[in-house]
């Protein structure tokens, strides 16, 4: 099989690292910024930013420029749904099963 193939097969960790990052912004005392996002998530900041654009544009989240930046939560998570966040990050696969 090639890797190409394998790779594909994966389950997408998107959904379980916004879930993830959508907790700790709901916690947090002030604006998550990407380079913070990133490393609880042992990622690249633009990774961080790809994937809360979807977020964002499903009006999730939203992002503030300069000093005092960062990504924060427009409503409180109880007003949104797993399937609201599943879908603002591209609905991934998010679940493999191998037969055979």
């Amino acid at each position: 099989m090639s890797t190409l193939r394998k790779k594909s097969m994966q389950p997408d960790g998107r959904l379980s690292r916004m879930l993830h990052l959508l907790i700790h912004l709901d916690r947090a005392d002030a604006p998550i910024t990407s380079g913070d996002a990133a490393q609880m998530l042992n990622t690249d900041p633009v990774v961080v930013r790809r994937t809360m654009a979807g977020l964002r544009d499903a009006g999730l989240v939203r992002s503030d420029k300069g000093h005092a930046g960062g990504w924060t939560l427009t409503k409180s998570l109880d007003r949104f749904t797993m399937l609201d966040v599943y879908k603002a990050v591209g609905e991934p696969r998010v679940f493999y099963h191998r037969l055979g």
